[in-house]
């Protein structure tokens, strides 16, 4: 019986190590696609948090219990509940960094999401957007591609085209970008898209948008976390 205790409690943490992860191309925890946030009026509430605190908490205190002259168990069980996920999310991006330098192709591409962006204002009837990528190539092979963003949904009301892809200054011709083996970059990209209304003065950011690297026939998709 002691067995059986011991695999549920650790299944019950691994479990919500597991649910604090993501997979890089959907930043999107896990937890937050099971378990999706309450929205409304006036805030966004998270409960999966909370689920994955108690899941934590209820395994390592198990885990202790099952220990004997262990004392202050729920005190422990708690400081370690809280100091875990601290340590295990460089951890998870650790492991998804050796999983992707496996691949030779554009999956061996890392997005760096939190320094992801896009802005655009009015100009001349249409939309000005520019944006940065920041991206690594982890594999030991040069990797060429293009770049397709997909718009938020929240722009439906003020630009006409959801799927633009990055150009050359002239804002004519498709841009190929370049990572080479190993190598880390911030990409600034330009876009033009037309404005849903004329004659308008209209201006938004976000670094919460997807985006697709395409070679070929190969696409990759990146998606910022929707959660919010």
């Amino acid at each position: 019986m002691k067995r059986y205790k011991i695999v549920y409690y650790i299944f019950l943490v691994l479990l919500s190590i597991v649910l604090m992860g993501n997979t890089n191309n959907n930043s999107t925890p896990f937890s937050e696609r099971m378990f999706p946030p309450i929205h409304t009026e006036f805030t966004t509430f998270h409960y999966s948090g909370f689920i994955i605190l108690f899941l934590m908490y209820y395994g390592f205190k198990g885990l202790l219990s099952l220990k004997k002259h262990i004392t202050n168990i729920r005190i422990k069980a708690i400081i370690l509940a809280v100091l875990i996920p601290l340590l295990m999310t460089q951890l998870w991006e650790d492991g998804i960094k050796i999983y992707k330098s496996s691949y030779h192709n554009l999956n061996a591409i890392y997005s760096y999401y939190e320094e992801n962006s896009i802005s655009y204002r009015s100009e001349d009837n249409g939309a000005y957007i520019t944006g940065t990528i920041h991206l690594e190539n982890l594999s030991d092979e040069k990797q060429d591609f293009f770049i397709k963003i997909t718009l938020p949904s929240y722009w439906d009301d003020s630009i006409v085209d959801k799927e633009l892809f990055a150009l050359e200054e002239d804002l004519e011709s498709k841009k190929s970008f370049t990572l080479y083996p190993k190598q880390e970059k911030v990409i600034e990209f330009v876009l033009n898209g037309s404005l849903l209304i004329e004659n308008t003065s209209v201006s938004g950011s976000t670094h919460l948008f997807e985006y697709t690297l395409i070679h070929g026939k190969e696409e990759v998709n990146f998606v910022g976390d929707r959660s919010f």
